[in-house]
């Protein structure tokens, strides 16, 4: 729950009928706002959504143009940026489509997220997109078509369906690719789930699961595995 957002939109959403006129052709210009600034402060963490347009779909439901969503939580912020969203005040979830970019730091490094879809649940401050994505994280690339980036207490995780992986490390490029990849970005952990796949130094690794550890650039675990020279 929210404690508080800027006055000129507290207006809108509270008082909504009294600047709409009676003619149906009309109300589309008084729906229409522009510059639009939104405050929301939650126990944990700040939210601060602007936006250069905002039309009044419905009662609780916004469309937003040119959108720029920047959350603080303690020592953590990151920013996303958007050409249209959708904003629903009951959900707290924002819907972002058309060149969505995501960005946070992580100590030295930078996580970078870019899509045609976002939703971002303020509430539970997760994100998850239903297209294709890619991730990067420094030497690190990740190309899914469905994936979810959660965030709790100090760890930072990305879930990735039909994932696709790429590593750039000691001038050498590794590749992987599973049903399902996992990323622990704080601990600089990969695990690779069903029909796991890394190539590395000529060689193709096939497993069940495979368990990388970007650190120290190795393998750490794998399952029911099978080695093979790369073509």
């Amino acid at each position: 729950m929210f404690i508080r957002h800027r006055f000129l939109i507290l207006i809108f959403l509270i008082f909504p009928s009294s600047f709409f006129p009676a003619e149906s052709n009309q109300i589309e210009e008084a729906s229409e706002l522009k510059e639009v600034f939104l405050d929301f402060n939650y126990p944990d963490k700040k939210i601060q959504i602007i936006a250069d347009r905002t039309y009044i779909l419905s009662d609780k439901i916004f469309e937003l143009q040119g959108v720029s969503i920047t959350t603080e939580a303690g020592d953590k912020s990151f920013n996303i940026n958007s050409l249209i969203a959708t904003f629903d005040q009951t959900s707290k979830k924002i819907y972002m489509e058309d060149s969505v970019k995501f960005v946070t730091r992580l100590e030295d490094k930078q996580i970078i997220i870019s899509s045609e879809e976002l939703q971002y649940d303020m509430s539970e401050d997760n994100l998850s997109s239903s297209k294709k994505s890619i991730v990067t994280f420094n030497d690190l690339k990740v190309i899914s078509s469905n994936f979810s980036f959660l965030q709790s207490g100090e760890d930072i995780k990305a879930i990735f369906l039909d994932g696709k992986v790429s590593l750039n490390l000691s001038n050498e490029v590794s590749t992987g690719m599973a049903n399902k990849v996992i990323v622990l970005f704080n601990k600089n952990q990969i695990f690779l789930e069903g029909d796991a796949t890394f190539d590395q130094k000529g060689l193709l690794i096939k497993s069940d699961f495979i368990h990388y550890d970007i650190s120290k650039n190795e393998i750490i675990k794998s399952l029911n595995s099978r080695v093979e020279k790369s073509i």
